[in-house]
């Protein structure tokens, strides 16, 4: 079951459900991400008509990460919510339909944010 629009704000972290509708797996290829996790809204709040959010995927964080422009570090905080020290994977940016967002967890700080949309520039750069 999807989360009440009202909840599914910009800077959120949620569980993204990997199943559509039916039940089924998405079909997924090369290095897209296959499971279950959890993810930041990158959208506006203020623009959309249609049920989507733009999302970026939170994967367990590399030391290699630090090197990488389009990976935020997140560290677990009582705010976020997180268990282990995370990134977010910008260069992996898609629109999902806001019943895939299954669960909030927690919230990133405007710093951490800020840092997506730098992030986001040098991939669409």
């Amino acid at each position: 079951m999807s989360l009440p629009h009202l909840l599914l704000l910009t800077g959120k972290i949620l569980y993204e459900a990997k199943r559509d509708l039916a039940g089924k797996f998405r079909p997924t290829v090369g290095a897209e991400i296959k499971k279950t996790r959890p993810c930041i809204i990158l959208n506006s709040n203020l623009i959309g008509k249609l049920p989507l959010k733009i999302i970026a995927p939170v994967t367990d964080f590399k030391p290699q990460y630090e090197e990488v422009p389009w990976m935020v570090k997140l560290t677990p905080n009582s705010r976020n919510n997180l268990t282990k020290t995370s990134a977010i994977d910008l260069f992996q940016v898609r629109s999902v339909s806001e019943i895939r967002l299954v669960k909030k967890i927690g919230t990133i700080d405007d710093k951490e944010f800020k840092k997506c949309k730098e992030a986001l520039g040098l991939v669409f750069e």
